[in-house]
């Protein structure tokens, strides 16, 4: 059953005879007691990998490989894909940061993380896919990260109402994904009016336009 439970990409264990959770501290001492060391890390490793997957939320630092969930409270220098590693900042003494989308450690100096190799559209689309739902005023079922219709920057919706306000000057909700009008007025209605939730973003606003401008040139 265990073997069963991380092929089919599970990090949570029932008892097999009364289908109880188990907790985490009771698996790692059981494990122990039939498996090797090397045995019993790659299998906590394939654990770590399933429960990182199944958390959107979170990423895996590559430096240090540990798992660290991003604050939406704390901005570093206005890029949401900046993420603070807690474990290696305390190995070097200040803040280290690596690339939310790519996990490499971020390069100072340039625009976005500085690597590369980082897919970066790939990476948004990824999440505006697989972001988790959240209930946003008073409706429910909206994904919690979405991108600006005008600059494509994710935001995520931290708190509070459904109206949102991009660095950039947009002023859209964050629930149907339409413009404040131009008399300053709302479409949806209120910040905390039910409104229907506008189905997850397919495309990078800004890199369409980009594409689009690119190819009649």
């Amino acid at each position: 059953m265990f073997d069963f439970t991380l092929q089919d990409g599970g990090y949570e264990f029932q008892c097999p005879s009364c289908r109880a959770p188990m907790p985490w501290i009771v698996v790692r001492h059981i494990l122990s007691s039939v498996m090797s060391d090397k045995e019993l890390k790659q299998s906590l490793d394939i654990i770590n990998e399933n429960y990182v997957r199944g958390q959107p939320e979170i990423r895996q630092c590559s430096e240090c490989g540990t798992n660290q969930r991003r604050d939406f409270t704390k901005r570093w220098d206005d890029d949401r894909s900046k993420v603070a590693c807690d474990e290696c900042s305390r190995k070097e003494g200040h803040v280290m940061f690596f690339c939310w989308h790519c996990r490499q450690p971020w390069r100072p100096g340039f625009k976005g993380c500085g690597n590369d190799k980082c897919d970066g559209a790939a990476a948004k689309l990824k999440e505006l896919q697989h972001c988790t739902l959240k209930t946003i005023a008073s409706v429910s079922g909206c994904p919690n990260t979405r991108a600006c219709p005008k600059c494509g920057k994710l935001i995520y919706h931290v708190d509070y109402c459904k109206h949102m306000l991009c660095t950039c000057g947009c002023n859209f909700c964050f629930v149907c994904l339409k413009l404040q009008n131009a008399d300053k007025t709302w479409s949806c209605g209120g910040a905390w009016d039910n409104f229907a939730v506008a189905p997850r973003q397919t495309y990078i606003p800004d890199q369409t336009r980009a594409a689009a401008a690119a190819s009649t040139d």
